[in-house]
């Protein structure tokens, strides 16, 4: 299955332009939360983890790269993450 990752840091603020090329067959992961949170933290991130841990989830997109951390090192740690679930 395929998902989407979206992630605002707050409730104001509008989730329209990632989701602008979004594919219906996508399970959408939206976290309203801080980008200085990190990924394995945030509710919806840990909920996508799991999913993925589960099987359920293979193939992951980002509208960019910015919505998975806040710092080059939070970005890091989570495309390491990812890389070691063989998402990419």
């Amino acid at each position: 299955m395929k998902a989407r990752y979206i992630r605002v840091s707050t409730g104001n603020q509008n989730t329209a332009r990632q989701l602008h090329k979004s594919n219906p067959d996508e399970k959408l992961y939206i976290d309203i939360i801080s980008g200085a949170t990190p990924f394995s933290e945030r509710p919806e991130g840990k909920k996508m983890l799991e999913d993925i841990e589960a099987g359920l989830i293979d193939y992951i997109t980002v509208h960019s790269i910015d919505r998975l951390g806040r710092n080059l090192f939070d970005i890091l740690s989570t495309l390491e993450l990812l890389n070691e679930k063989k998402l990419f």
